[in-house]
């Protein structure tokens, strides 16, 4: 994601929490998706909570300003954490993954920035099944998904354009909501299941029209808690 090198630049903290590890690799349970977490329940909601507590005790943490953010199974834990602690944190984004935590009712309306590339076949853009091993149920569809946001957050511009290209990405935001709060949308023509702007997984594309890291600490820093 090349958040260390943003962190350093900007002098915020980044801390990497680790998912459990079953079958060679790591997941959160976010909802519906993903095994081996989601099969065994475990708390990673709370998990994310506790360590904050931890770390509040051993750094200087502003903890108004306090975000989240992830990618694919991650992302899906970033709406998990908006949607159960949403006094805990200032803003979340997710890279690559739709919330699959429900019902989404916050009682505090977070700011979200969600990036994604039409391309990608893991967590399909227009919905549908994954090439995901061990992956069965169909995804939701990122517009779905923003819209049952959206609703909830009773927002009145819903996805307008503010920038399209078809050669590069499309941007699109959800505005006018309740306590003033926003939801950002960035789609880019190219890439695929990847951090946009970050290091590829093996051959994967990876776009380089947008630079999600460098997108969203530029969003979180428009919002702090109350």
């Amino acid at each position: 994601s090349g958040l260390s090198e943003l962190s350093d630049a900007e002098n915020f903290i980044v801390v990497y929490p680790e998912g459990l590890k079953r079958l060679g690799f790591r997941t959160w349970n976010a909802g519906d998706c993903c095994p081996s977490a989601t099969l065994l329940g475990t708390d990673d909601a709370g998990f994310i909570v506790s360590l904050l507590e931890k770390l509040n005790q051993d750094l200087s943490i502003d903890n108004k300003k306090v975000y989240a953010t992830g990618f694919s199974n991650g992302g899906q834990l970033a709406y998990a954490l908006a949607n159960r602690y949403p006094h805990t944190f200032a803003a979340v984004s997710a890279v690559a993954g739709v919330l699959q935590d429900f019902p989404f009712n916050p009682v505090r309306k977070v700011p979200i920035i969600h990036f994604h590339s039409y391309q990608d076949a893991t967590a399909p853009y227009f919905g549908g099944f994954s090439d995901a091993p061990f992956i069965t149920f169909t995804f939701p569809s990122v517009d779905s998904t923003l819209m049952l946001i959206a609703k909830d957050y009773k927002c009145n511009r819903i996805k307008q354009t503010v920038f399209a290209d078809s050669a590069t990405y499309d941007f699109f935001r959800y505005s006018d909501c309740d306590t003033d709060v926003q939801i950002d949308l960035y789609v880019s023509r190219d890439g695929g299941h990847t951090w946009p702007g970050g290091q590829a997984f093996a051959t994967m594309p990876v776009t380089r029209h947008v630079d999600a890291s460098s997108l969203m600490w530029e969003f979180f820093k428009s919002y702090e808690l109350p």
